[in-house]
């Protein structure tokens, strides 16, 4: 299911002062978590652009565990599970949310810190990465979380 809406920046619903957000380099791409989402079993993020040029991205994700001082990606637990590849356009200063549910791909999160890692493409060559770190602890909420939510708003 694809929902795509457009409204102003005061009538969107989501905190612009979300936790864990990086900023990709010139590309000016911020992910964010939005504030009361996360669980076990996934989240919703914020992704803005705040570039000249649209993007482009995808439901697909990377999952990684700090460990010391170094990102390692989860192992997939079955390696035929099935991930969408639908594309969604991001327009220049403009943002969406969306719904992003792992435990297809990785089960439920034990405690520790991770991030979410997004691929987006800008043209038709150059590709990039943006990630949002994390953390699950004991409080951290149970339940599923729905992965096929996109909403588009302009900033």
């Amino acid at each position: 299911m694809l929902i795509l809406a457009g409204c102003s920046k005061s009538e969107t619903d989501f905190n612009d002062n979300a936790k864990e957000k990086e900023t990709h380099g010139k590309e000016k791409v911020v992910l964010s978590l939005a504030e009361e989402t996360l669980t076990t079993t996934g989240a919703e993020f914020v992704l803005v652009n705040l570039g000249e040029d649209t993007i482009v991205f995808g439901q697909e994700c990377v999952v990684e565990k700090e460990e010391g001082s170094v990102w390692r990606a989860l192992s997939v637990l079955d390696e035929n599970t099935v991930i969408y590849l639908d594309s969604f356009e991001l327009e220049p200063l403009s943002k969406a949310r969306f719904s992003q549910n792992w435990s297809s791909l990785y089960g439920s999160l034990g405690e520790g810190k991770y991030r979410i890692g997004k691929d987006y493409r800008k043209g038709r060559i150059f590709s990039f990465t943006v990630y949002c770190e994390f953390e699950i602890s004991q409080d951290t909420k149970q339940g599923e979380v729905e992965d096929d939510m996109i909403l588009g708003f302009n900033l």
